[in-house]
């Protein structure tokens, strides 16, 4: 039987999928199989509509890494918005993997421009909420 994960579709953003093909400044990884390469990549934003729900796909640019996504559950007034945001603690900036302190600025107001007070954080380190 075949993996699940072979026969999904993989999105990226545009940076992140020169990276799968090998384009990577970072030496140490090799390129990955094809089958994990991404099927589409997309220069800023991205609607997808499954099982009647919204997602818009947001590519940052150089942030946390130069291929930093947030997704929004449109319906349920969630935002994943990945390690943009890392609850509690200090963010990690990785300049290896083309990381930029001015993108993880303008991706943090991006983020509370993008939310009310009744939506639901998700960050990419830590449980959502309140910084404990």
């Amino acid at each position: 039987m075949r993996a699940v994960w072979r026969s999904a579709a993989c999105l990226a953003g545009e940076l992140q999928g020169g990276r799968f093909k090998g384009l990577s400044r970072l030496a140490v990884a090799p390129p990955p199989p094809l089958a994990a390469v991404p099927s589409e990549v997309f220069a800023s934003e991205k609607i997808l509509n499954l099982n009647r729900s919204t997602l818009h796909l947001k590519y940052y640019g150089p942030a946390h890494t130069d291929n930093d996504i947030s997704v929004t559950f449109t319906e349920a007034d969630i935002l994943h918005c990945g390690d943009t945001f890392w609850n509690g603690f200090y963010p990690f900036i990785d300049y290896s993997s083309g990381g930029s302190i001015d993108g993880m600025i303008k991706a943090a107001e991006e983020n509370v421009a993008a939310v009310s007070d009744k939506t639901i954080v998700i960050p990419g380190h830590n449980m959502p909420g309140p910084c404990p």
